[in-house]
């Protein structure tokens, strides 16, 4: 079920890709981040969901939201190397590049 409607089940599509995109350069979203994606979301259209204090989902929705696109996992966090977590701008610009290409 999405939020009353209002996020549609393609918009999650959407939600889905762009968590994907930002995981595979190494920026981990958690359930918080997911719920503020959506609110963000909601808040830029306008639209205003009385069922959600502030707009902003609750951790059922995230739950049920991770179960509807199962290319997403919840993972605990990993220690990385130092050389994978290393960024400087070059790879920035790459991202914002790559980002605006997909947007």
């Amino acid at each position: 079920m999405t939020i009353i409607g209002v996020v549609q089940l393609s918009i999650e599509k959407c939600f889905t890709s762009h968590i994907k995109f930002m995981s595979e350069y190494g920026f981990l979203v958690d359930k918080t981040d997911i719920r503020y994606i959506v609110k963000s979301y909601l808040d830029r259209l306008g639209k205003k969901v009385n069922t959600l204090k502030n707009n902003l989902p609750g951790l059922s929705w995230v739950s049920n939201f991770l179960k509807r696109n199962k290319p997403l996992s919840y993972r605990f966090a990993t220690n990385i190397k130092t050389s994978r977590a290393a960024t400087n701008e070059d790879i920035i610009r790459s991202i914002y590049n790559k980002y605006s290409i997909n947007v």
